[in-house]
């Protein structure tokens, strides 16, 4: 039987549900150590650079493969989700990946280690939204596109 992922011809040893669960629990746990920082009375410039980086680009290596996921799960799920939470989930993360963009930009190592107060606030206002896309996904379309063979369930990851 041909699944969609076949139809599609999406590489399984790129895009699984394991590889894709695996990289959101990675992006939380990065979130959560760069907030920690950020919270702490010494500032860890250099430390925050570094972390930032980092995050920045496994997010940029798993958008890369998790917008072919979320465009072709919201594809599959037209017939039955209503029209208004598709768009709706599709602008929150274009707001969110515009968000991620301008932090990325404005928080160079330099703009860390010269306004640590302000890159504390900035980190503990765009972290938490991201960890919570991450948990959001994991649990609206991850496991509708296993269920529809978007995704195969994949070896477990370990970071």
């Amino acid at each position: 039987m041909s699944t969609v992922s076949d139809t599609l011809r999406l590489d399984p040893r790129r895009i699984s549900w394991s590889r894709l669960l695996g990289d959101h629990d990675r992006i939380a746990q990065q979130c959560a150590a760069l907030v920690a920082l950020v919270q702490r009375d010494d500032e860890a410039t250099e430390t925050a650079s570094i972390l930032l980086l980092e995050l920045a680009v496994f997010v940029a290596d798993h958008l890369g493969v998790e917008d072919e996921v979320i465009d072709l799960t919201l594809a599959a799920l037209r017939t039955g989700t209503p029209p208004r939470s598709a768009v709706a989930m599709t602008v929150a993360l274009d707001a969110l990946k515009r968000d991620w963009t301008t932090f990325l930009v404005t928080w160079t190592p330099a703009a860390v280690a010269a306004d640590w107060p302000a890159f504390a606030v900035a980190a503990q206002a765009m972290l938490p939204r991201l960890a919570a896309q991450v948990r959001h996904e994991n649990e609206l379309l991850y496991a509708e596109a296993l269920r529809r063979g978007i995704i195969d369930r994949g070896e477990p990851i370990l970071h």
